[in-house]
């Protein structure tokens, strides 16, 4: 039967002989219940008796068993694969997005097929898009609105360039269409788009361009280009995700053939339907160049909701970030194993603790990697999967808040339910000669108005850390105690880490009589406990320099009091000999701000308005690690004159 026949009534009872001449697996996505799905499907061009007629079939995949598409392109539908098609299911695919001839779609798991062994006689070789060039002029695209189309002509191909296009190396190419039709003019009509091919060097061509550029004497189709309405009303023309081409063949294919002028035609002899703009890469947003207001931990969660606005695409700084590195095992792909992307990682400051994303290049730096070696990722993935992956102690991080466009939330939601996105777009290990000063008063006011969750990093003296029944931990200001997870010390080791085997690749490190670097009182000793495996043992042991001053300072983070004076410990991490008096002056100024900065607010998110909100009132850091410029805080006594300290550093 004619394919122009074939709708959801005559399907059920017409029978229709295909040839296959095109399939693929695609991805794609779509919005459900408040976000977008990504997933795949087969997709396979069936060619009917007439060479102008064509359409799509298609079998989505099922609870993301991609496998079965797979087996399904390599076994079933193979190009050259001729069956007979009954019992004809449709799928109801917006037309939009169909680039066939024929807009009908069949689905490959509704429809019974039966394979024929030969074609019919006369069986056309290839799909052979009819509709002209200069039809391309009947798209009435709405702004952003898209259609695919499927286009037949000769090809002028520019020369292959290449740049990062969202995140990808790419190769690129601009491509013009002509066949003969005209314009309203009286002109050769032409169709431009630029080509992206994925590659992983800049140094050798993709074969699909290599190939394409040494076809290109010969008539060409093109399948599933996209046309795109453009704010100024121009029809802009891309390869989509499903896009191939062919050597033509068929009627309009040997018309070509006899018309070899089309392919030397003079620049005023043409008119291009299309905009005609070389693609050129955005400049990439360098966020490390960006003037960022500081910010804290409890004031991004609190950027939500009815705050959500106030952060919209702005780019914060937090200095003094406890960066978790990815559990063991955790997925650390994008959805096309493309880059690393962390989709939820732990930071804790001495204000709270978030959950965010972070991007590759930030996750490879912490980590140590060079971002621009393509085999970085995979040393982070075994690193992750083996559970060995390392961040440092203290970082400055760069977070940018997002609010989540419409295809990623409820197209209908209100602000008071609008959600932000927060990535860490940069991030290095935290200079310990950047103190922090005065500016960070500035947010203060809007800290206290934060709920208090007990979350957070604290930096503390060991004899300011007690126990308590419905906390991890507490610290001590002088009667006035704040529960949290952690609390960050810096200590002074004079005795090597004594290690204790508990089982197979199990070991207890013990660090005995530790000195706390900002106590006053000489004569108090401290133990610090670990646990950790074989490979982690090395970098958790305390050592003493073997030449001149017979000691070692260190951060350590501490999770819980084992028994008096003896204290179970996270991580550590030592001070270099060359840093020691920065990180003491430094530490004396987190110490006074852990306790001024503390979140004492009653409600779950405080709300800020346009004119009074943290971003308008911080000051603005000019380089990662650095606090604005202000003025220095007031120095401080050690860990027992809580009440003084508290008020020479207001």
């Amino acid at each position: 039967m004619d394919l122009l026949l074939l709708n959801k009534q005559t399907g059920k009872v017409g029978q229709w002989i295909f040839k296959v001449v095109h399939s693929q697996v695609v991805s794609y996505s779509y919005p459900w219940g408040g976000s977008t799905v990504a997933t795949k499907k087969l997709q396979v061009v069936f060619l009917s008796a007439d060479e102008h007629k064509y359409c799509l079939g298609v079998m989505k995949a099922i609870k993301s068993n991609f496998q079965e598409l797979e087996n399904a392109m390599k076994n079933a539908w193979k190009p050259g694969t001729i069956v007979r098609a009954t019992k004809v299911g449709l799928h109801n695919d917006k037309t939009n997005f169909v680039h066939t001839s024929i807009k009908s779609v069949i689905d490959l798991r509704q429809t019974t097929f039966s394979t024929l062994l030969t074609a019919p006689a006369n069986f056309p070789a290839a799909a052979s898009p009819p509709a002209p060039v200069a039809d391309v002029v009947q798209f009435k695209l709405q702004k952003k609105e898209k259609r695919f189309f499927d286009v037949l002509g000769y090809a002028s191909v520019s020369e292959v360039r290449y740049a990062i296009v969202a995140g990808q190396l790419k190769a690129i190419v601009d491509v013009e269409i002509v066949d003969g039709s005209v314009t309203a003019a009286g002109k050769t009509a032409t169709c431009n788009f630029t080509m992206f091919i994925p590659t992983p060097s800049n140094t050798e061509c993709p074969q699909i361009l290599k190939d394409l550029k040494s076809s290109i004497s010969k008539p060409l189709a093109f399948f599933a280009l996209a046309a795109s309405g453009e704010d100024n009303g121009e029809l802009k023309i891309f390869s989509s995700s499903e896009f191939s081409w062919k050597v033509a063949h068929g009627t309009k294919a040997e018309q070509l053939v006899s018309k070899p002028e089309l392919q030397s035609l003079a620049a005023d002899a043409k008119e291009s339907l299309t905009a005609v703009s070389t693609w050129v890469p955005n400049s990439r947003r360098d966020f490390l160049l960006e003037l960022c207001p500081q910010s804290a931990v409890a004031l991004i969660n609190t950027y939500a909701g009815s705050n959500s606005q106030v952060a919209k695409d702005i780019v914060h700084q937090l200095n003094f970030v406890e960066v978790e590195p990815p559990a063991m095992g955790m997925n650390v792909w994008t959805q096309n194993k493309e880059r690393i992307w962390l989709k939820s990682v732990r930071i804790h400051d001495l204000t709270g603790s978030a959950d965010v994303g972070m991007r590759e290049k930030a996750a490879l730096q912490l980590a140590g990697l060079d971002p621009d070696d393509a085999e970085s990722r995979i040393k982070f993935e075994k690193l992750v999967s083996l559970g060995h992956l390392q961040f440092p102690l203290l970082c400055s991080v760069r977070i940018n808040t997002i609010l989540r466009s419409s295809n990623e939330s409820s197209g209908s939601q209100s602000d008071d339910h609008a959600e932000v996105n927060k990535v860490i777009v940069e991030a290095t290990e935290q200079d310990m000669a950047a103190t922090p000063n005065k500016a960070y008063l500035d947010l203060v006011p809007f800290i206290q108005h934060c709920p208090n969750e007990a979350e957070g990093i604290i930096p503390a003296c060991l004899n300011s850390i007690t126990s308590a029944s419905h906390y991890p931990l507490q610290i001590d200001y002088c009667g006035n105690t704040r529960p949290c997870s952690k609390a960050l010390v810096l200590v002074e080791v004079t005795e090597r880490t004594h290690a204790e085997k508990l089982s197979e690749n199990a070991n207890r490190l013990t660090t005995k009589n530790v000195k706390d670097c900002l106590s006053s009182k000489a004569v108090e000793k401290y133990n610090l406990v670990t646990m950790c495996d074989d490979i982690k043992s090395p970098t958790a042991i305390l050592t003493i320099p073997r030449t001149g001053i017979r000691k070692q300072v260190a951060f350590a983070v501490v999770t819980g009091i084992i028994a008096p004076a003896t204290f179970l410990v996270e991580s550590v991490q030592p001070v270099g000999q060359n840093e020691v008096d920065a990180t003491l002056k430094t530490f004396q100024k987190l110490l006074a701000l852990g306790r001024l900065a503390q979140p004492k607010g009653s409600t779950k998110r405080p709300t800020w308005n346009a004119d009074m909100n943290p971003v308008v009132a911080a000051k603005k850091c000019r380089t990662i690690c650095a606090s604005p410029s202000d003025v220095s805080l007031p120095d401080i006594g050690d860990g027992s004159s809580c009440k003084a300290d508290e008020a020479k550093a207001q």
